[in-house]
């Protein structure tokens, strides 16, 4: 099943071969070449290093969830820990690698993990950390957007608990501090407002503590990002255009002679 599902996807490492041993599956795969988004956030979170554009972290995200996109097909199976150390930014072309094949478990085995066996406090979806009986592709949909949003920002939303927060112990203390990416991304005016307003509006839904609130099919949620992905091209050439124009208009405002006020 595995294998099938890497045949063909970018966003997975290609798998080699496989066996079974005593009740476990070990995957020989393609080696990625790259950093994980753990390790590249690192040097950007310490100011060491420039800023994500948004519209690189949106290409990427967009890019992650063509590739979750596929796993649906396969009935009662999803990753189910997408984390920044679980996501390899590759080069040429840019992209995002899922690795960790290990937590690629079916509905049942997964509903069944203990902490710290495939699932990360603030990355995995409220759901999973209840132990719900009915998981579906949804909690990866809620993974990736922690994940997008963290490189928007710095920070996992809701306080820094991320899925915890729809835990019910907590949820009363820890919903009402989410906060859109635009008013927490240091670099927010590199895009126009208008995208920001699309980029909240898609990142927040996927976000949302309920899965019964997500986009209710893998097609639904792309379809959006893909409309978010044309908006963000269009939008952001008009606004290079403009300011070449601008630029243009000074420049001649300098060089034409001035009349005289004798």
């Amino acid at each position: 099943m595995l294998k099938r599902l890497s045949q063909g996807n970018p966003n997975f490492p290609t798998i080699l071969d496989s066996e079974c041993r005593e009740g476990e599956t070990y995957v020989v795969t393609t080696w990625v070449a790259g950093e994980d988004i753990k390790t590249h956030l690192k040097p950007i979170k310490e100011g060491t290093d420039s800023w994500d554009s948004p519209v690189r972290v949106i290409k990427l995200y967009r890019g992650l969830a063509q590739g979750l996109h596929q796993m649906p097909r396969h009935p009662g199976v999803f990753h189910g820990d997408i984390t920044p150390a679980n996501l390899i930014l590759t080069r040429g072309p840019e992209r995002l690698v899922m690795i960790d094949f290990g937590s690629a478990w079916t509905v049942e085995r997964t509903t069944s993990r203990q902490d710290g066996d495939g699932r990360s406090v603030a990355y995995a979806s409220p759901e999973q950390q209840r132990h719900d009986p009915a998981i579906d592709f949804r909690a990866d949909q809620f993974s990736a957007s922690v994940v997008a949003y963290e490189m928007l920002t710095g920070v996992c939303p809701y306080g820094e608990q991320g899925g915890a927060a729809g835990l019910p112990e907590n949820r009363s203390r820890y919903e009402s501090l989410y906060r859109p990416p635009s008013c927490q991304c240091p670099v927010q005016e590199q895009v126009p407002k208008r995208v920001w307003r699309l980029i909240d509006e898609v990142i927040g839904r996927g976000l949302q503590l309920d899965p019964g609130n997500r986009y209710p099919t893998s097609g639904q949620w792309l379809e959006i990002l893909e409309d978010l992905h044309c908006e963000m091209r269009r939008r952001t050439r008009f606004s290079r255009l403009d300011s070449a124009v601008l630029r243009m208009v000074r420049w001649l405002g300098g060089r034409l002679p001035r009349k005289s006020t004798d």
